[in-house]
């Protein structure tokens, strides 16, 4: 699946794409390609052929890469396959042994490749290709053979061709599936001797490698060296392999002319000591991991970047190490295996600085030099070797370092190898730079391009000036035009439709010379050389023209028309209309020329400004007859629209279409409606309103209207059917076929049962809608009242037009002469479409009284009929004399001397059912909802009106004689205020709250009248705008004054008897004094005393406690006419009894208490009432 799905990222695939893409531009886009109104593109024939030319342009070009690539893949074989020409020729010398044995294995290698679907797929080439380098023995071939990597000839070439572990003799070929590796024999890298036939068998080598692959021979360098070698040669030795490896990279670089990264392996790694044992735990996928380090980036060629850089890498992979030495130590048991655990981190750390002495010489050039690519040095363990591990640091002793016996026998594991092939080295094929010469080549046929590019487009600029100077004297002379119609199209909004501007672009393209109004008028010939012919000029301006028509004038009107559309959509009647119009252009058997120039006339009118409007009706009508003669392509329909529009339209019935479209033609030809307005004239305003806000000039349609009804509605619903079925056409493929009689007659039934159901909706919305004025005031009401009942009866007026509106089934007796009148008026109106769409008014005709239909409308309104009868003693006249009375009652109010006190005057003196509200309220309680709607609200406004006269009369007298006196006397001062220093005189307190003192006189005269006092909470008998919380201060005060006043007498007076009660052991006495009344009590027999408020002494209370330890006596008085309950607030704390009505007074001085029992005389008494404390007199009631 995998493999299918890389099919779709293949270059060949990519291409193949583009071609389709390529192909689809060419057949949908390509018509629309004009040049000078010249479509090359336009025939079916042309873009097939071009279509085929281009998919068989892309098949050969895919057939000339693929050639390409055998060829250069069959080269590459045939250059490897090649003895060692290139390094033996130059001598003349025959083909040493080395090279024909390497020229026989890749031969063998290579004619089995041929057959194999290696060979097919090319990926010789494509491949990426690197070359394996190191000393004898350094582990190359062991480490590809154990590289995990995918040999796909490994069942036909057999295992790689390793001669034990003593190295690769020749070159050897290893093709996998993700590279070419080159494994050269170990004495190519060292060539002792660089005169002998080792170094002409490596340069010949070369030489077949650079043939094979010219753009990219190698795509890498992997140098393999022992960690053996490094342990194990003298420094000698190792300076001498180190300069050999550098020798053999810089001639790879020097002969193929490229730089090439070179990644240096360290293998055999398992020969330090400690190696086995410390990565003994790693699972399969950890030992598949790469270890090393690859370099990202420093500056080549500088020894001390290079250390630097080398020595902070190594010790990253030295803390790793480190990090796992713990671990591994808890998890192995062997005290030898853990001595060698503990101490391979020391090893590679000694083992880092032999590392640096051998790479810094390899990677350190001189000035003659090229900086070699260096990527990074890794290590791996390819297999493991049952020799003893070499002892770096020289602390452990050698049988330490002596191969464990358990892995004797076992079969090797490879460490660090698979990824380090396959995800870093393979992962950078890239990365090698292109052949010097190849890259010269390309920067010559770059340029080369360049030039030719800049020479061809110098020469086309010349020709186009000098066809430019021919044509320049002619092109002047349009200059002119073409400018102002630039400018115009500048300023042109294109989101907003301007007539005018398009107006003017039309009439400059128009009048272009040689253009629609001039294109007989000639040029001469001389001026059409290059890139303008003027004989073709006059054609293309025509043709401009038209096109401009066709797409802005078109395009304008189209928009125009389907705006109608999108407008009407809640309108089928006026929806059909633009229905039709939108489709006359797109059907020219249909189109009605007149009618769609007056249609298109008519939205013109009214959106074109009144600014010279005229003039510019004239211009866009000249465009139009223009499009309309010369057949002018329509713009594109847009079928969303015409779709939504049939939709509507089909979902409604025939007959419903029919209803609408008679109700639409009827009422355009008769604007005129029936309206209060009309029936009162300008008095309407002054009495009724309607709650919508609509004007009172609104009201119902002639159609709906007696006259309406029996004038044309029946004569036209059938002809009008008729006439629609014709029109099917705009319905599109939802046709019906022509209708029989009996189904016009089903359809002038429904359509009679539509006009009854809207007939009685719309004098049912009406007659609620309609109100009469109300009113707030005692003048307006005078005003309202007035005109209702005025002697000319605009009430009774009113009523009885509404009863010839609703009482269909009453209806003129209509003349034979009459009847051919009501004929030829009705086929005037269905007829004359200009009257239908500019919506005249004709005139309407009398009327006089016979039954016909509409018995549905009559019975609908029986109840209002009914209800509005003039005959005497009926409904409507007792309406009327109520209407009278009430008129009455507002005059008296008007002209009284004060309206206030005559409201308030007025409603002390109704009583029953005398109240002109009420006979108002009688008159139309069997009334029918709309015109007990009407008149209930005139009751309702009146009570108002009443309510807020008496309240705001009994506010003055309010404010004038109570809240003054309260202000003055009252307000603030104790007892009202507990913690007031100053005293209400008991003059004062008397005058206000006593019996027919103010607060009782003035309830008494204006409230009393109106509030049901016999049971609590007490209740408004009568509303008179007065609240409830002005109702409970008068329960306040009536409490009060039956609390602190005689009921004989009127004066203040509270009686109440004291008895002892207790005295504290300290002291030997108490004494009372208030109301000049003297208690005195010490622990002696108890007795009552009789004591009444305020008493002959009313300025003094005090209290003394005698002590008995003879001391100062401890006392305390209080003064003024509230002594006694001031002295009750202040020394004294009060609890009631449970069992009685009296009440425990507890008088304390410092500490020493008395006890007294104060039983009231009445249960009405200050002690029990508080209301004084909380009486506020509020400014207003």
């Amino acid at each position: 699946m995998k493999r299918f799905f890389q099919q779709f990222t293949q270059p060949w695939f990519l291409s193949l794409l583009g071609v389709l893409l390529l192909c689809l531009i060419i057949w949908y886009i390509g018509p629309l390609i004009a040049i000078a109104e010249y479509k090359p593109l336009s025939a079916e024939w042309v873009r097939l052929s071009m279509v085929f030319v281009a998919l068989i342009l892309w098949g050969l070009n895919n057939l000339r890469k693929r050639t390409r690539t055998n060829q250069a893949t069959d080269k590459l074989a045939n250059a490897i396959a090649e003895d060692a020409k290139p390094a033996a020729s130059k001598t003349k010398k025959v083909p040493s042994a080395d090279e024909q044995i390497l020229e026989s294995n890749l031969q063998k290698s290579l004619g089995l490749l041929q057959g194999s679907g290696f060979g097919k797929d090319n990926k010789l080439y494509k491949l990426p290709w690197y070359m394996v380098i190191g000393a004898p023995g350094s582990g190359k071939t062991t480490a590809l053979k154990n590289s995990g990597l995918n040999f796909p000839l490994q069942n036909k070439l057999g295992d790689a061709p390793i001669q034990g572990e003593g190295g690769t003799r020749y070159c050897d070929w290893w093709f996998t599936e993700e590279a070419i590796l080159i494994d050269t024999a170990g004495r190519y890298t060292t060539q002792d001797n660089p005169q002998t036939k080792d170094s002409e068998a490596w340069l010949g080598f070369l030489a077949r490698l650079k043939k094979a692959r010219p753009k990219q021979p190698l795509n890498g360098i992997i140098v393999t060296v022992s960690i053996q070698d490094i342990l194990q040669k003298t420094p000698t030795q190792k300076a001498l392999q180190a300069t050999a490896i550098k020798q053999r990279v810089q001639e790879l670089n020097n002969h193929l002319n490229m730089k090439i990264p070179v990644y240096l392996v360290l293998s055999k790694l398992d020969m330090v000591a400690g190696f086995n044992s410390f990565f003994s735990d790693l699972e399969a996928q950890d030992r598949e991991q790469a270890w090393g380090f690859t370099y990202s980036q420093f500056k080549a060629g500088d020894i001390s970047a290079t250390e630097e850089v080398f020595n902070n890498e190594f010790d990253l992979l030295l803390q790793r190490l480190e990090d796992r030495v713990l671990s591994r130590l808890n998890n192995e048991h062997s005290p030898q295996k853990r001595a060698l655990i503990y101490e391979f981190p020391r090893q590679m750390r000694a083992l880092k600085t032999e590392i640096l002495k051998f790479v810094a010489p390899i990677f350190t050039p001189n000035q003659f030099e090229t900086p070699i690519m260096w990527r990074g040095l890794y290590l791996l363990s390819s297999t493991q070797s049952n020799m003893a591990s070499r002892w770096v640091t020289g602390i452990l002793p050698p049988e330490q370092c002596a191969p464990p016996i358990d892995i004797i026998g076992i079969q090797p594991k490879t460490y660090f190898v698979n990824n380090l092939l396959k995800k870093v080295i393979f992962a950078e094929a890239n990365l090698a730079t292109l052949n010097d010469k190849m890259r010269a080549r390309y920067r010559w046929i770059y340029t080369g391009l360049t030039g030719c590019a800049i020479a061809a487009f110098s020469c086309l600029a010349i020709a186009w000036s000098h066809s430019k100077t021919l044509n320049k004297d002619y092109i002047h002379e349009i200059e002119d035009q073409l400018e102002k119609y630039s400018k115009i199209d500048k300023k042109q909004n294109t989101a907003v439709r301007d007539w005018h501007n398009l107006a003017l672009k039309l009439n400059l393209l128009r009048d272009l010379p040689t253009g629609y109004m001039l294109k007989d008028s000639q040029y001469t010939f001389k001026q059409g050389f290059g890139l303008y012919q003027g004989n073709k000029l006059g054609e293309q301006a025509e043709t401009t023209y038209k096109k401009a028509l066709e797409s802005f004038f078109m395009q304008h009107l189209e928009e125009m028309l389907g705006e109608q559309l999108e407008l009407a959509k809640n309108d089928d009647e006026r929806l059909y209309e633009a229905l039709k119009f939108y489709l006359m252009p797109y059907h020219s058997s249909k189109m009605d020329t007149d009618s769609f120039t007056l249609w298109v006339n008519i939205l013109w009118e009214r959106q074109l400004p009144n600014q010279n409007k005229q003039v510019l009706l004239s211009e866009l009508n000249s465009h139009l007859k223009t499009a309309l003669s010369e057949k002018v392509s329509p713009f594109p329909i847009d079928d969303t629209k015409v779709e939504m529009a049939r939709n509507i339209l089909i979902k409604t019935p025939l007959d419903l279409r029919v209803y609408r479209r008679l109700k639409n033609d009827y009422m355009d030809l008769h604007p005129e409606e029936f309206s209060i307005k009309s029936v009162l004239g300008k008095k309407a305003d002054a009495m009724f309103y309607r709650k919508s806000g609509k004007a009172l000039e609104n009201g119902i349609p002639e159609l709906f209207t007696y006259s309406g009804f029996h004038r044309g509605f029946n004569l036209e619903n059938i002809k009008l059917s008729q006439r629609l079925a014709d029109e099917q056409w705009i319905y599109g493929d939802k046709q019906e076929e022509a209708l029989t009689e009996e189904r016009i007659k089903e359809i002038s039934s429904r359509v009679n049962q539509y006009y009854f159901n809207e007939y009685i909706a719309r004098w049912d919305e009406y007659l609620n809608d309609v109100a009469i004025q109300s009113f707030g005031t005692v003048n307006r009401g005078q005003s309202v009242v007035q005109m209702l009942a005025s002697s000319d009866q605009p009430l009774v007026k009113l009523l009885v037009q509404i009863r010839k509106h609703t009482a269909l089934s009453e209806a003129p007796v209509i003349s034979d002469n009459m009847k051919d009148s009501a004929n030829q008026l009705a086929e005037e109106f269905s007829s004359s479409q200009k009257g239908r769409l500019e919506r005249l008014v004709p005139k309407s005709a009398g009327l006089s009284n016979i039954k016909l239909p509409g018995f549905d409308v009559t019975e609908h309104f029986e109840d209002l009929n009914s209800y509005i009868n003039t005959e005497e003693g009926l409904p409507l006249l007792q309406l009327q004399q109520a209407l009278i009375n009430l008129d009455d009652y507002f005059q008296n109010l008007a002209y009284s001397e004060n309206t206030k006190q005559a409201a308030f005057d007025a409603s002390k003196e109704w009583k029953g059912g005398s109240s002109p509200v009420v006979f108002v309220q009688r008159a139309i309680s069997d009334a029918p909802p709309q015109i007990e709607t009407w008149f209930s609200s005139i009751a309702r406004d009146t009570a108002q009106v009443t309510a807020a006269a008496t309240q705001s009369h009994m506010n003055n007298i309010w404010q004038t004689e109570v809240v003054s006196f309260y202000n003055r006397a009252i307000k603030d001062k104790y007892p009202l205020n507990p913690k007031s220093k100053r005293d209400v005189k008991l003059a004062d307190f008397t005058k206000f709250f006593g019996p027919a003192g103010i607060l009782d006189s003035y309830f008494v005269e204006y409230i009393e009248p109106f509030v049901d006092t016999s049971k609590h909470p007490w209740r408004w008998k009568k509303n008179i705008g007065l609240s409830t919380n002005s109702l409970e201060l008068f329960y306040q005060a009536q409490n009060i004054k039956n609390a602190y006043f005689s009921d004989k007498s009127g004066e203040p007076e509270v009686a109440f008897s004291m008895k002892p009660h207790t005295l504290d052991h300290i002291a030997s006495g108490f004494l009372l004094e208030t109301a000049g009344t003297t208690i005195a009590y010490n622990h002696g027999p108890v007795r009552n005393v009789n004591v009444l408020w305020p008493g002959a002494k009313t300025d003094l209370s005090k209290i003394v406690f005698s002590l008995s330890s003879k001391g100062t006596p401890i006392s305390a008085r209080t003064e003024g006419e509230w002594s006694w309950f001031r002295l009750l607030d202040e020394h004294s704390k009060i609890e009631r009894k449970k069992e009685s009505d009296g009440l425990l007074v507890t008088f304390e001085l410092d500490g020493i208490a008395s006890a007294y029992i104060i039983q009231p005389a009445s249960t009405d008494n200050p002690y029990h009432n508080k209301d004084v404390q909380k009486f506020s007199l509020p400014t207003q009631l």
